[in-house]
């Protein structure tokens, strides 16, 4: 068996858009950082060999995390110009692929902007500015292509320094390559622009690649009875468990744009989220520990707008819980790697992972297979509706032909616990009309 994967409504709405805006340091030319903070070293062999032993129910992990809890100041080289002052900090971690930042606390006063960038300034994100003030207090940079990293700060005159709350709590540092990698052969799924997807695009277009700072997972945006558009999310507990949901990142149109072959598509992403509902059944302190009790299910919702020009759709589902369930297709990130969709004209056997009996849907896929990155990701039923979220089992990228795959039940997880924190369905039926299926929706 292999791994399968790398807070009360709110009202508001965040992003993480950034304005397009230079830093300072290039419009006034100012010198080269010479001083610069080295990291520990990384023990890539150390992480790998970790990785391999992980428990069954973790994410995929691609960075370690330098907890620095370092505030920005403290140890920033400061230059001043008419404008105002230059703050900057360049962070070295050798051998790293890519690196980000974690802040906490992060509050940027209006006028305030904040970039981080790669020396040569082939990869520049921002500007960020107080447009990006997060109420969790938490904020996260994209993954910056590199082993060296510059934090730019930019403060108008008149701005004092505990106006700022900018700690870096920690840095990502990539070891396993900003994408995994597979070939893409139909082992782990066809591509999602294969003439043999085209009956599930909406299916499709409904599954995210999660990156979770350091990890990454896959899930699904779900409907729900008042059909009023609220951006629930649902995916595996296990990918959630170690992670903070305030800095997830969720790519809607991450594919290849060809069928055998093509370029990647990537596209814009949606920021931040918070947990409504999970099914508190994980016990353990670290990823080599980890036991799952229970149907494996979280359920977030995104607080960050879902641009109607992404297409996303909202998938319907099934709590039906027959002894076998007919189904048709998963739909999933293998590796990190963009969408594909496997096949199956069978059915799913009621059984369990390691904790209570029926909490689980297993099954053999007739085509395709899944791989780290996979978790989380739907299971949909021959209506083509969810019937169930990825936890694990031989995933079978190989193409050997046997893949034993376990899904945690969306009818389990709709009345799991004894509060609406632990169960779907005081939130996907919030006015209880007990219906068994709903169809998905743009």
């Amino acid at each position: 068996y292999i791994l399968i994967g790398i807070f009360i409504v709110a009202q508001w709405i965040f992003s993480q858009s950034s304005q397009p805006i230079q830093p300072w340091s290039i419009i006034h030319h100012v010198s080269e950082l010479r001083e610069f903070t080295i990291l520990p070293d990384v023990d890539v062999e150390g992480l790998l060999e970790e990785d391999e032993q992980a428990g069954k129910n973790v994410p995929y992990r691609f960075g370690f995390e330098h907890i620095l809890n370092e505030y920005f100041f403290t140890h920033a080289n400061r230059v001043s110009t008419e404008n105002g002052d230059i703050y900057r900090q360049l962070f070295k971690s050798p051998g790293a692929f890519a690196l980000r930042f974690i802040f906490y606390p992060f509050f940027l006063p209006e006028g305030v902007n904040m970039f981080a960038y790669n020396p040569d300034l082939t990869h520049l994100e921002g500007a960020y500015t107080t447009e990006n003030n997060h109420p969790s207090g938490y904020f996260s940079t994209p993954l910056i292509a590199g082993d060296q990293i510059i934090l730019e700060l930019n403060v108008p005159h008149g701005i004092l320094q505990e106006d700022i709350q900018l700690d870096i709590e920690m840095i990502i540092h990539n070891y396993r390559g900003i994408i995994v990698g597979l070939d893409r052969d139909r082992a782990c799924g066809i591509n999602v622009m294969c003439e043999q997807a085209d009956p599930f695009e909406d299916l499709i277009n409904a599954v995210s690649w999660i990156d979770m700072g350091s990890g990454f997972c896959t899930g699904v945006m779900i409907n729900n009875v008042e059909q009023d558009m609220t951006p629930y999310y649902y995916t595996a507990a296990h990918c959630t468990y170690f992670s903070n949901p305030s800095i997830f990142r969720f790519y809607f149109n991450y594919y290849v744009n060809g069928c055998e072959s093509g370029a990647e598509i990537q596209g814009p992403y949606a920021y931040s989220s918070i947990i409504r509902a999970d099914c508190e059944c994980l016990t353990g302190t670290n990823i080599n520990n980890l036991v799952l009790n229970g149907p494996d299910f979280t359920l977030l919702e995104i607080t960050d707008d879902i641009n109607e020009t992404w297409e996303v759709f909202y998938a319907g589902w099934n709590r039906e819980d027959p002894n076998q369930m007919p189904v048709s297709v998963g739909i999933h990130h293998p590796g990190g790697e963009p969408k594909k969709i496997n096949f199956d004209s069978g059915y799913a056997i009621s059984s369990y992972w390691e904790g209570p009996q029926d909490t689980h849907w297993f099954l053999n896929w007739d085509e395709g297979g899944t791989l780290g990155g996979s978790s989380g990701s739907p299971l949909y039923d021959n209506q083509i509706r969810i019937v169930g979220t990825l936890t694990g089992g031989l995933g079978d990228c190989n193409g050997a032909g046997m893949t034993n795959e376990y899904y945690g039940k969306f009818s389990a997880a709709w009345n799991w616990g004894n509060t609406p924190n632990m169960r779907l369905r005081d939130w996907l039926d919030p006015n209880n009309t007990q219906v068994t299926t709903l169809d998905g929706t743009y």
